[in-house]
């Protein structure tokens, strides 16, 4: 788990001075366990959940920061679900990241690993 926690930690100081939200990757190359994944990432724009990623191979982290006028010195990992094949990255990540944001919570959605879809093998 602390292999997994410090890109994290990494990209957290990284965007501590920044206003707006940033996509980083949190892997410079595949994330351990998927080396070997050949599936490519879905991304289906206006469903009725907003975007759907189906899937993941590479794992982001969108940091969603407020302003500094507002920011409460508390932060979270938004983590959207979607059993364990597609992710609900606007409905569950990034709607729910923005509102943090805006009440001053510095958010953090994450777009994790999800195995190819029907086979369950989630990293």
């Amino acid at each position: 788990m602390r292999r997994t926690v410090l890109p994290g930690v990494s990209v957290v100081v990284l965007f501590v001075g920044c206003a707006s939200s940033r996509t980083v990757n949190l892997w410079p190359s595949a994330a351990p366990g998927s080396e070997n994944w050949s599936q490519k990432e879905i991304v289906t724009r206006n469903t009725p959940l907003g975007t759907i990623i189906n899937n993941v191979v590479t794992p982001t982290l969108t940091v969603f920061l407020p302003a500094k006028d507002k920011a409460t010195g508390t932060g979270i990992i938004v983590a959207p679900g979607g059993a364990c094949i597609a992710l609900a990255i606007d409905h569950e990540g990034n709607r729910v990241a923005e509102w943090l944001q805006q009440r001053g919570i510095a958010a953090f959605a994450e777009v994790s690993t999800a195995g190819e879809e029907g086979r369950g093998d989630a990293a």
